[in-house]
C-alpha cells in the first residue's frame, strides 16, 4: 500500500515532503535471521525514512533491531533518518515506547497508531462528504483503506463492503490516485473476504477504475 500510494503515504504518517524514492530493503545486511526493513525510502533527497509495521507491541529485541536498522540507513544514506513504526495493536498506555539499545543510548521512534482514530467517526464524515459530493482529502481517502486497522465494532467484512461502495462513489479530483487507491483497497478485501465475496467487490471496484 505504502508504495502505491507513494508521498501520500509518506504525509498520512504526519511527516511533510513532496517527492519520496523507494530504497531496496534487502539492501540492509542485518539478515543473519532473514531479517530485513518493512518499507525505507528517501524524502527530497534531503532524509530518509523507515517504516515497520507491528500488528503486535514490539518486544526490545524487535527494537534493536529498528535501532540497527535506524543507524545502518543513517551512515549508508549519509542523511538524517527518521524511523516510525505504523501500529496496528491497540496503543498501550505510553504510546511513545523508547528503550536503552546499549551503552545507555536511547532509541525513540515516532509512533503512528491507527487505533488511536475511531472507525465509526471516521466514517461518518466520509459518508456525509460522499453523499454531498465534496471532495475527500488525501487523508480522507487513506483513511478508507484502513479502516479495518482503526477502532471498531464492525464486521471487518461488512466494513469493507461499506468502505469500497464509498470508493467507488467518492469525489477524488486526481484519477490516478482513484485508480491508487482502488488497487489498495482490493488488497485490503483479500485479508478478509471471501474469494466469492472477493470477486463480486473486485468486479464493481474495476468498473470504476476503468471510467
Amino acid at each position: 500500500i505504502a508504495k502505491s500510494l507513494g508521498v501520500r503515504f509518506h504525509r498520512y504518517l504526519g511527516y511533510e515532503g513532496n517527492q519520496i524514492q523507494f530504497n531496496n530493503v534487502e539492501l540492509v545486511p542485518l539478515a543473519s535471521d532473514n531479517k530485513f526493513m518493512d518499507i525505507c525510502y528517501d524524502v527530497d533527497d534531503e532524509y530518509s525514512v523507515n517504516v515497520e509495521h507491528q500488528s503486535s507491541h514490539p518486544t526490545n529485541r524487535k527494537m534493536k533491531d529498528i535501532y540497527k536498522y535506524h543507524i545502518y540507513q543513517e551512515i549508508e544514506g549519509e542523511k538524517p533518518v527518521k524511523s516510525c513504526i505504523l501500529a496496528t495493536y491497540d496503543p498501550p498506555k505510553n504510546k511513545n515506547k523508547e528503550i536503552d539499545v546499549k551503552y545507555n543510548i536511547r532509541f525513540h521512534p515516532d509512533f503512528h497508531y491507527i487505533k488511536d482514530r475511531n472507525a465509526s467517526e471516521v466514517l461518518s464524515n466520509i459518508k456525509s462528504k460522499v453523499i454531498n459530493n465534496i471532495p475527500l482529502t488525501d487523508n480522507e481517502a487513506i483513511d478508507l483503506i484502513v479502516l479495518p486497522d482503526m477502532k471498531h465494532n464492525y464486521d471487518n467484512r461488512e466494513l469493507l463492503k461499506t468502505s469500497s461502495r464509498l470508493l467507488v462513489d467518492a469525489v477524488i479530483h486526481d484519477p490516478q490516485f482513484h485508480v491508487d487507491l482502488i488497487d489498495c483497497q482490493k488488497k485490503m478485501l483479500k485479508r478478509f473476504l471471501s474469494k466469492k465475496e472477493y470477486e463480486e467487490m473486485k468486479h464493481m471496484l474495476n468498473l470504476k477504475a476503468e471510467d
